[in-house]
């Protein structure tokens, strides 16, 4: 989903208390998980890779946070927005 039309929701619900992070990880992590984990392959194309690089794009121009789940594990990644919730909720 566009970060953008994230940010535009937020905004008209006036919600002012909120990160966007964008979970990402590189094309050939992306490939190898629609593949061999999600069983998707058809999605491991160019527009796929396109995608991505868009909202990688977008998530660096518009200050967003980003998550880089190439090398870490889905419970890293858990273990990480968790943390961050608990930094957010506590003001930091």
């Amino acid at each position: 989903m566009r970060l953008s039309f994230i940010a535009e929701g937020l905004a008209t619900a006036g919600i002012a208390e909120a990160r966007i992070v964008l979970v990402h990880c590189d094309d050939a992590t992306r490939a190898q998980r629609l593949c061999n984990e999600r069983n998707q392959p058809d999605l491991a194309n160019a527009a796929m890779m396109i995608w991505a690089k868009f909202l990688r794009r977008e998530a660096e121009a518009g200050g967003f946070e980003l998550l880089d789940t190439s090398r870490i594990s889905i419970d890293e990644s858990v273990e990480y927005i968790r943390e961050r919730l608990g930094t957010w909720r506590s003001g930091g």
